[in-house]
């Protein structure tokens, strides 16, 4: 008896912890170092929609068995990046890639490896294209993963420049919250936002207004959706994230 018991129980959290995961959507992420270097929050972008996520390197095996693939960079991208890229997307997009700067691109294909699989490639015609097309597109890739699970949606919303810009402009009560360093904020930033750092967020809950819109943003719009859904776990209503980075804020 002594000995089935914490076979018992060993059976037991075996199950429970394959439960827990199963629960989740869980993704691939697909890129080579340095362009993972380049997006590096975006793991901490995808786990605050729920997902589960690993990250797949240049000797990394078993990311066709997942249901859900994101990778990372272009057809001439190095390690195996680019191989799979070049696999998967079609000739024209490949041409446009190689040929165009400055073109973002974003693909989906099903079932590439197994069945009811969705592959997404995001990339550019270079790395700092390949960067924008992940601030641009990623939104709209996560979206599509958690409608896909049937979650329920996150307590806040995603605007624009243009969104906010209106905003503004009709008057409405906003307190906007500026998530870049103080540098960067010296340097420019949004009239009347609030300087709030994502590592200070956390201890000025208190000070943050809850019977206003809260706009969050900063210089890349995984860090905005970050802190963001930060303040939506943290009970705040009416949460909103600028998926533009400041620069096309300012420029647009």
């Amino acid at each position: 008896m002594k000995k089935i018991i914490p076979i018992f129980i060993l059976s037991l959290l075996i199950v429970s912890s394959f439960g827990l995961i199963s629960g989740q959507k869980n993704v691939a992420l697909v890129a080579n170092t340095i362009d993972y270097n380049l997006n590096s929050g975006i793991i901490s972008v995808l786990q605050s929609r729920g997902l589960n996520v690993v990250y797949f390197g240049k000797t990394d095996t078993g990311y066709n068995s997942y249901p859900y693939v994101i990778i990372l960079g272009g057809p001439d991208s190095p390690d195996h990046t680019g191989v799979l890229s070049s696999q998967i997307l079609p000739a024209s997009d490949k041409n446009n890639l190689r040929n165009i700067r400055g073109y973002q691109e974003f693909y989906e294909k099903v079932d590439q490896w197994i069945t009811r699989q969705e592959v997404f490639v995001i990339a550019g015609s270079d790395r700092e294209s390949t960067k924008a097309a992940v601030d641009r597109y990623l939104v709209t890739v996560i979206n599509k993963i958690v409608e896909d699970t049937g979650s329920q949606a996150v307590p806040y919303q995603l605007i624009n420049s243009i969104q906010l810009k209106q905003m503004i402009a009709r008057g409405e009560s906003l307190f906007i919250i500026d998530v870049r360093n103080a540098d960067e904020y010296r340097a420019g930033h949004i009239p009347g936002a609030v300087n709030i750092t994502g590592i200070e967020l956390g201890s000025v809950l208190s000070s943050i207004p809850r019977d206003r819109k809260i706009i969050v943003y900063c210089s890349t719009s995984q860090a905005a959706i970050t802190n963001a859904q930060f303040l939506a776990n943290k009970g705040f209503t009416n949460v909103y994230a600028l998926i533009d980075p400041y620069s096309v804020y300012v420029n647009n």
